[in-house]
């Protein structure tokens, strides 16, 4: 039975590998938790090994036979102006990176230690401007701006087969600019293993 759901499902598109910084992906499921809804509307997570973890379909293998349970779409919000550490605000430092350059302090600060006291002097300078700097760039999510979520089941190539795969995403939209939801801009996607049996 599950070969023929595999063979049912739709190749899903290649991995985006864009994964969002800090707790950003959680706060969006906290917001779909808020409306009294499941922060997936497809699959439910389910343990396979001590720290191995897969999905299995809510409404069971078969399900997955029928379109409406291979996708769902839903807006999960829509941002307000950014202040301080609003979600706003968190979404742009996260698609910026985070704020910090761990490897850059790591680097910067090995070099001053092997310097005099000026040379740390130099590099706390620098690295204030670092900070200072990071702070002004521009503003990439916007207030009125909406995120939204979309989920799809399908399968991958898995070496010499295929794998079924629940793929999760957020996706930042500009609702007086875009009208259609495949305009927007991804900005974060998870990927989990599917069992069908």
């Amino acid at each position: 039975m599950s070969t023929n759901i595999l063979d049912h499902l739709p190749q899903l598109r290649p991995h985006s590998n864009i994964q969002l910084v800090n707790t950003v992906p959680a706060m969006f499921k906290s917001k779909i938790q808020q409306k009294g809804k499941h922060a997936l509307e497809l699959v439910e997570p389910t343990r396979i090994a001590n720290a191995h973890w897969a999905s299995t379909p809510y409404k069971g293998a078969q399900s997955l036979m029928q379109l409406d349970n291979r996708q769902a779409i839903r807006k999960v919000m829509t941002l307000q102006p950014g202040f301080g550490g609003n979600l706003t605000y968190q979404l742009n430092t996260s698609l910026l990176g985070g704020e910090s350059y761990p490897v850059l302090t790591a680097i910067l600060g090995t070099a001053a230690g092997m310097v005099s006291a000026g040379g740390g002097l130099l590099f706390a300078a620098f690295t204030t401007s670092i900070t200072a700097a990071h702070k002004q760039q521009r503003v990439l999510a916007r207030g009125g701006d909406e995120i939204w979520q979309v989920e799809e089941i399908g399968k991958v190539k898995d070496g010499s087969g295929y794998q079924a795969m629940h793929v999760n995403s957020y996706f930042l939209v500009d609702p007086y600019r875009r009208q259609v939801l495949e305009k927007g801009w991804i900005v974060h996607e998870d990927r989990t293993e599917i069992l069908l049996n």
